[in-house]
């Protein structure tokens, strides 16, 4: 029972975060792309790389890993609006922009995650 509230608390807070931080990031950069969602994934990658280094280093730490990569992390990033939001490009002729879009995740999400791995070294 303790593991499904960790998660459902991290979940709750990772995805009031994810709704509210990618509405601000979309309006102040436009809607001519997915940039809240972009945004909202390649945070979430860095900090589950983060996240994870620092839990690994520590005895104990699963409360913390359901907490924070299952629960808050999960909740905050979306795959599933990537998806759509990449599909709805490429319904509108902009295939170019999928394409970047796509590959964006890809190369920019393992990269986020290696960087995030590397911060938590140092920390």
């Amino acid at each position: 029972m303790a593991k499904a509230a960790y998660i459902g608390i991290g979940a709750a807070a990772g995805a009031n975060a994810r709704f509210w931080l990618g509405r601000w990031v979309q309006a102040k950069l436009g809607h001519d792309f997915p940039w809240g969602t972009f945004f909202v994934n390649m945070t979430g990658t860095f900090l589950i790389g983060l996240v994870m280094g620092l839990i690994l280093k520590r005895e104990g730490g699963e409360a913390w890993r359901l907490l924070l990569a299952v629960g808050l992390l999960g909740g905050y990033t979306t795959y599933s609006t990537f998806g759509y939001e990449t599909l709805g490009l490429m319904n509108s002729g902009m295939w170019g922009r999928a394409a970047l879009y796509t590959f964006g995740h890809l190369f920019v999400g393992i990269l986020a995650i290696w960087m995030g791995e590397q911060a938590a070294r140092i920390v």
